[in-house]
This record gives structure tokens, sequence and C-alpha cells, in this order.
């Protein structure tokens, strides 16, 4: 069975599609998310993922930089998924430290939405809604 050559690029279209969900839900909210220089009122937004996901190395964050002036992407990486599961489990119980975007292996979601579902904010209370395109 061959896989089709479109198969990486739909998967890193969705991938980005994603991810500037994720921004622009982080970009949007009131509260949380980034850090704001209070000298510029500049945001930089943490993502923090696991493996090699490609969306720095992609461009894509250079994109979204580029058309979102005052946005700063800072990623950090950890190569194996194992050791940034155990350190996510310790950053979720201890309800600090986390990015503004998480990876998280899609094994390990049920997982998480179960043990965090208290946590869910509704997106909507922030203008998640204006968004839809």
């Amino acid at each position: 069975m061959s896989i089709p050559r479109t198969a990486p690029r739909t998967a890193v279209r969705l991938g980005a599609v994603a991810l500037t969900g994720a921004l622009l839900a982080a970009c949007g909210s009131g509260s949380g998310g980034g850090s704001a220089d209070s000298a510029g009122g500049d945001v930089t937004l943490t993502v923090d993922l696991f493996g090699a996901f490609g969306y720095k190395e992609s461009g894509l964050y250079a994109e979204y930089e580029r058309l979102h002036p005052g946005i700063k992407i800072k990623q950090t990486d950890t190569e194996d998924e194992q050791d940034y599961w155990k350190s996510l489990q310790t950053r979720l119980a201890g309800g600090g430290g986390l990015a503004d975007v998480q990876g998280i292996e899609v094994g390990r979601i049920a997982s998480v939405t179960q043990q965090q579902a208290a946590k869910f904010v509704d997106l909507n209370q922030y203008g998640a809604g204006a968004l839809k395109g």
C-alpha cells in the first residue's frame, strides 16, 4: 500500500490550522495567555512540543509573526515524548508552568480531558465565536 504524496502536506496544513486557531484563541483572551512586554505591548506566546512537529522549521511561526506584528512565538522542545509526558503531568497536577499551547500526543488526549475536565473553559466567553470564518 502506498501513501499519497499529499498526505504529509495535508497533515502539515491541518497542524497549521490547529496551531493558528490555538494561537488566535490565546491572543483573543483578555487574561492569561502569553506574556506582554509592558513597554511595547508585545506579546510572547509560548509553545511547548515534543518530537518534531516542524512548525518553526517550516516557517509557520515567522509567517504568523509577520502577519501579526507585536506577537512573538517562543517554542520549547523535548525530544522524547515519554519525558515530555511525565513533565506535562507534573505541571498539569501543579496547575502551573504550562505553555500557552501544549502539544499532546493523540493517544493521551482522553486521559488529559478526563483528568482536567473541570479546568476547561468555553473560549466563546473570550470572543472565540467571533473568530469563526
